[in-house]
C-alpha cells in the first residue's frame, strides 16, 4: 500500500520535543501559572496581616466590644531572664523565668500582687 505522507519510522534525525508553537504555549502557561502563584501567595499574607489573631493585643470573643482591665501588678527584674511560661488560674500564677546561666526563678503572682520574693532552681 502507498501512504500519502511519511510514517515516523522513514524519517531522519532527531525529533524535537514540541514543535515550537507548541513550546511558546508551554512557556506562557507556566509564567501565568508561576504569577497566579505569586498573587495567591500575596493575597494570603495580606489577609493573615488583616486577621485579628495577628494583633498584638488580645481581644475576647463575644458579640459584644469588651474593654479589658489591666491591673499592674508590679515589677520582675531584667536578670530573671527570659520569660518561659506563664501557669495557674483565677489571679493565682506562677511565672517561670531562664536566664543565660540555666537558673530557673519561679516568682508567685497572688492577688494581682507579686511578692518581692522568688524561688530559684540552679539547672546544670
Amino acid at each position: 500500500m502507498f501512504r500519502s505522507h511519511p510514517s515516523p519510522q522513514a524519517s531522519s534525525g532527531p525529533n524535537p520535543p514540541y514543535p515550537p508553537h507548541r513550546r511558546s504555549i508551554r512557556v506562557i502557561s507556566l509564567v501565568v501559572f508561576g504569577a497566579g502563584m505569586l498573587f495567591g501567595i500575596l493575597v494570603l499574607d495580606a489577609w493573615q496581616g488583616f486577621s485579628p489573631g495577628s494583633s498584638a493585643t488580645a481581644e475576647a470573643q463575644s458579640k459584644k466590644k469588651t474593654r479589658w482591665n489591666f491591673t499592674q501588678a508590679g515589677t520582675v527584674p531584667t536578670e530573671f531572664g527570659e520569660l518561659i511560661t506563664v501557669n495557674g488560674t483565677s489571679g493565682n500564677y506562677t511565672m517561670v523565668f531562664q536566664d543565660t546561666d540555666k537558673n530557673v526563678r519561679l516568682v508567685d503572682l497572688r492577688g494581682g500582687k507579686i511578692p518581692p520574693r522568688a524561688i530559684v532552681i540552679d539547672r546544670q
